[in-house]
């Protein structure tokens, strides 16, 4: 017996060292058909459970049995079978497979669809897209590469804001920005005390700019309602997805480094006249005075007259007259034709990424740490930011999992630009700024006594306002998310979520005592604490029901907390110069604020698919807004969807059509307002009477019925794939209306008030998208032409608004205003036009200048775009790669703030336009237009005989002054609507990666280098020669769209990108 247990003992060790000995560790590379690594390919022992992914760089190890066969499948990819024999090394060239198109986006609450299941609009971008040709706030990289997204570049300056909007305005006064996802997880996206026209201010940025480009995987954009319906009010304007940079299953320790420098250059700068001086008429700078330097009398031009700021005067031809920098002595009347241009400087941005990757089957983490620094075309404009963002994810048990992430964001800002009507905007004085002024002298912009020192005291010393109105911010933000997920079994899972986005943004303003916009000085310090917690419990589930049903059904509930806090304190008469402390006024204003929301909510999402070609869809969600009137907390709204892929139905797949699918989509979705409408309050005053406190009640009566705006919409789509991918087609129609607007409407100030909030009004978007992918030259392993063609057309339009009330003005300056008008188009341009004839010319008065015509304003133009795209060609050849991005608009005008101040001032190029001496030596103009009354002149004899007739070409001399200042002065605005059509070389990059053999010896796993520019050229743009980009804005807010305000030159940016991998 014992020998029996002995020999079988024995025979167990021989089995398990065989066995052992059977095992081999086998790894190796998986690269594309270009030599480039892989990561995510599924590496399979077949016939096992055995597997494992290849890393950052396309390596991979597992164990297996000696004679095993290996699986290797990718997306996209052909699978394909290797036979491990005995060789511990297994490297592979996977080559792309046509035939495939189950293609997976990230949708609503983080989960990942097939996009043939699809019943709506969404598109995705990589996150290689942002990374190279890199804008510094990462919502402006969309522009030109998404249908029906149109992205307008604010000229605020690095770490500004970003304006995005998704098939249209859908609001008259409210927001019209996505809502922003990460991770699955809705961020703050507001801009604080945003700029306006009137007080102007300045552009601090979103909360989309803190996002480190380099940190994303992929951008998902949700077009439409039904997409986006499952996030709640929020989303009723579209929803931009971002998934993050996440660990991978890899041997030992990954390292990626990315190196971005740009240099920044100004583009854009306004254009000049570089002829005639100051002054009213061609024979005198009107200097209003004279004095005797060396025995000479020479004439003074007095800083504090009208005539310094205006540009009417004589030739500039050397005269000599007092030096304004030093009365003793003298100066040349010459122009200085780039005295603006040389202002500004020659910026950079230099972005550094570092990052740690690595993991295995159980558990996976990814570390970045990035610094950015950037210098801007301002002279001592700053914006630094500095990133860490850790992310990592862990397999507790075969049932549990955990997915969690921090993100770390610091920015600090010095001297941001002033926009608009700001005092600290530089560009409201050097549009008007005289040819004569040299800046050179300028740059010593105090006297002795530290009083501002310029040629005129009618508008501030750019060098001045640079120095001496000066502001800071900074902002320390923490985006997390903790996520469990517990697998029940293997079609029933159940997850809980809850993201928290918190930071604190400190601001610093001050201003000298002699400064024009606060002469006794002024100092501030604000603080504001931001606060917002999104937590959510889901119930998942999806399981075949048999070979020819599957299904899916989501269940959840949501909840979302938010705060906004902000303190501190302004002061105003500063008792000593130069201290700036809220301590050193003797003036000073408080200010609290604090608004809170909340918003809970349940939802319902399931899909019901029949053999994988026909998917119906139906989502369910009802929000409870504690911002809304008392009835109407809760308010609820579904959607259904289907997607039907009909070449799978009826086998209709050949070499021509590869992939055929009809889409079709109802959907509802609500949008809440801001806090406190339904209810009234006090403000408290720092002043009082007698010893007695104050405060005034608010000036709006408040609606305790205030309803949701409620967004109803329909969507048909169709995505056609042909000769094996090689040319696909996706096509979108859409249909919304968004009804209850909610509007301030004006009231009689005998009511006390001077607003209230109504439900009332409606706005349709209508609109058809259109994506072309192409691939029309493709040689394998060799060359290849990938082009991408996107257009989008949609309409705005006020159905109604308030009875009784025939527009809403949505924003105004002294230039016009942009309205709202029942049965009109959304974002009319409204002001005085010429006063025309029949024929369409302008009539003439009897001095044969513009006339305004009558006293009631008109349409003039519309902020719309007609259109917009985008055109993306790729070249791809070996181991270099060349992308270029045109990004297009058609149609739209805006309505210019630069081009009306320069025709007051005289200082526009177009002022020295059309221009001829006459006998006098005068330098003339005749306007183009005709006489509106017969025009009579004296025959030297003291008899009236006709000269023109009513209806005749004008030959009437007029000087510049009456010729094109006679705009501003008789408020003939429709000179400033310009078309704001644009083509734009929006994106350049040429990259070469390293092949893998070139890498052997070297440290690095990896290795690529680009050459970048973004923004570069304007293809075609029709602003009249007047040097403002068609772009122009100054803030994100949908008040301020259309209106272009003294706006900062537009940039340019050339560099080089490296990315290494270890």
């Amino acid at each position: 017996m014992k020998k029996k247990i002995i020999l079988a003992l024995s025979l167990v060790l021989f089995l398990l060292h065989t066995a052992y000995a059977q095992r081999l560790s086998v790894s190796g590379t998986v690269t594309e058909a270009n030599g480039g690594p892989l990561p995510g390919v599924n590496v399979l022992e077949q016939g096992t459970t055995n597997g494992v992914q290849t890393d950052f760089d396309g390596n991979y190890t597992i164990n297996v049995s000696t004679g095993s066969t290996l699986v290797f499948s990718y997306l996209g990819m052909k699978t394909q079978t290797v036979v491990v024999g005995s060789s511990t090394t297994v490297n592979l060239s996977m080559e792309e497979d046509s035939s495939q198109l189950d293609e997976v986006v990230v949708t609503a609450l983080g989960i990942k669809r097939e996009t043939r299941a699809l019943g709506y609009a969404a598109q995705e971008v990589k996150g290689e897209e942002f990374t190279e040709a890199r804008e510094t706030n990462i919502a402006n990289s969309l522009a030109g590469k998404v249908a029906g997204v149109q992205v307008t570049n604010i000229a605020t300056g690095a770490g500004g804001s970003s304006r995005v909007v998704i098939r249209g305005n859908s609001s008259i006064s409210g927001n019209d920005a996505p809502l922003y996802v990460i991770d699955g997880v809705p961020i703050d996206n507001q801009n604080l005390d945003p700029a306006d026209y009137a007080g102007g201010g300045v552009d601090y940025g979103d909360g989309i700019s803190g996002i480190n480009p380099d940190d994303v995987e992929s951008m998902t954009v949700l077009k439409g309602p039904n997409a986006a319906a499952l996030y709640g009010a929020r989303a009723a304007n579209g929803v931009i997805l971002i998934t993050t940079k996440s660990g991978s299953s890899r041997k030992g320790l990954g390292i990626s480094l990315n190196s971005n420098v740009t240099m920044d250059e100004v583009a854009t700068v306004p254009t000049f006249q570089n002829r005639f001086g100051i002054g009213y008429d061609y024979t005198s700078f009107n200097g209003g005075g004279s004095t005797i330097i060396d025995g000479v009398e020479y004439e003074v031009i007095l800083p504090n007259e009208g005539s310094t700021i205006m540009s009417w005067g004589p030739l500039l031809e050397g005269q000599l007259v007092a030096d304004w920098a030093d009365p003793t002595k003298v100066m040349s009347m010459i122009p200085y034709p780039d005295n603006v241009r040389n202002f500004f400087q020659t910026g950079y941005t230099a972005t550094n990424t570092i990052a740690l990757n690595g993991g295995n089957d159980k558990a996976n983490m990814r570390l970045s740490i990035s610094d950015l620094k950037n210098e801007g075309n301002i002279p001592g404009s700053t914006f630094n930011r500095q990133t860490v963002n850790f992310r990592g994810m862990a397999k507790i048990t075969d049932q549990l999992s955990i997915d969690a992430k921090v993100n770390y964001i610091h920015h600090k800002g010095s001297q941001r630009p002033g926009v608009s009507a700001s005092s600290s905007n530089i560009m409201s004085a050097l549009i008007q700024l005289p040819r004569h002024v040299d800046m050179e002298k300028a740059r010593n912009y105090k006297d002795e006594n530290g009083n501002p020192l310029f040629y005129t005291t009618r508008f501030e010393n750019p060098y001045w306002t640079i120095n001496e109105i000066r502001n800071e911010d900074e902002r320390d933000r923490i985006i997390g998310l903790v996520s469990l997920r517990y697998d029940m079994t293997d079609w029933l899972s159940v997850q809980g979520r809850t993201g928290i986005d918190f930071y604190t943004d400190e601001r610093f303003n001050r201003s000298a005592i002699g400064s024009r916009s606060a002469r006794t000085g002024l100092v501030s310090n604000y603080t504001w604490h931001v606060k917002e917690r999104n937590s959510d419990i889901l119930l998942l589930s999806k399981k075949d029901f048999s070979n020819s049903f599957s299904g899916s059904l989501t269940l959840g509930a949501n909840q979302l907390v938010s705060s906004r806090e902000v303190t501190g304190a302004k002061g105003t008469n500063l008792r000593a110069p130069g201290l700036y402390y809220i301590s050193n006024a003797n003036e000073v204003t408080p200010r609290y604020e604090k608004v809170e929301r909340q918003m809970n909510s349940v939802f319902a999402a399931g899909q019901i698919a029949y053999k994988n070609y026909l998917f119906l869809d139906g989502t369910a969600r009802n929000d409870w807004s504690s911002v809304l009137g008392r009835n109407n907390y809760s308010f609820f709204y579904p959607s259904v969807a289907t997607s039907f892929v009909f070449t799978d139905a009826f086998g209709l797949k050949s070499k021509a059509l590869t992939f055929g699918k009809l889409r079709a989509g109802y959907s509802e979705v609500g949008n809440d307002s801001n806090p406190y409408l339904t209810t009234t309050g006090y403000t408290s005053s720092t002043q009082t009477i007698n010893g007695q406190g104050m405060a005034q009640i608010q000036n709006r009566i408040p609606n305790p019925d205030l309803k949701n705006e409620l967004t109803q919409a329909v969507e048909f789509g169709a995505d056609i794939r042909l000769f094996n991918n090689r040319i696909g087609v996706d096509v979108t129609y859409y249909n919304s209306s968004t009804n209850n607007q909610i509007l301030p409407v004006n009231i009689s100030d005998a009511t006390g008030f001077g607003t209230m909030v109504i439900n009332a009004g409606e706005i349709t978007n209508e609109g058809i998208e259109l994506l072309i992918n192409t691939t029309p030259i493709k040689i394998s392993n060799s060359f290849k032409w990938d082009l991408i063609f996107n257009y989008a057309k949609n309409k705005s339009k006020v159905v109604s608004l308030v009875d009784g009330i025939e527009a809403h003005q949505m924003g105004q300056d002294r230039w016009g205003t942009i309205e709202a008008r029942p049965g009109e188009d959304f974002g009319n341009i409204v002001s005085f036009a010429y006063k025309r004839n029949e024929k369409g010319e302008k009539l003439l008065d009897n001095f044969g200048r513009y006339q305004r015509d009558g006293t009631e304003v008109k349409v003039l133009g519309n902020i719309q775009p007609d259109w917009v795209g985008g055109l993306t060609n790729r070249f791809s050849y070996k181991g270099f790669t060349l992308n270029t991005l045109i990004d297009i608009k058609m149609g739209g005008e805006l309505l210019s703030g630069t081009k009306y101040i320069q025709a007051a001032r005289g200082t526009g190029v177009f002022t020295d336009q059309n221009l001829f001496q006459n006998s006098e030596g005068e330098w003339v103009g005749i306007a183009d237009g005709v006489m509106e009354n017969d025009y009579y002149i004296d025959d030297g004899n003291g008899n009236q005989v006709l000269h023109l007739s009513a209806g005749e070409k004008s030959d009437i001399e007029l000087s510049r002054l009456d010729l094109t200042g006679r705009w501003t002065r008789n408020d003939i605005l429709e000179e400033f609507v310009l078309d704001a059509s644009y083509i734009s070389l929006r994106e350049v990059s040429l990259a070469y990666d390293f092949p893998k053999s070139l890498l052997k010896k070297s440290v690095f796993s990896s290795a690529k280098i680009s050459l970048v520019g973004r923004n570069l050229w304007y293809i075609e743009e029709h602003m009249q020669g007047i040097g403002i980009t068609p772009e122009a804005a100054f803030s994100s807010q949908s008040s301020t769209q259309g209106s272009e305000s003294y706006t900062l030159p537009s940039t340019r940016s050339f560099g080089v990108n490296l990315n290494l991998g270890f």
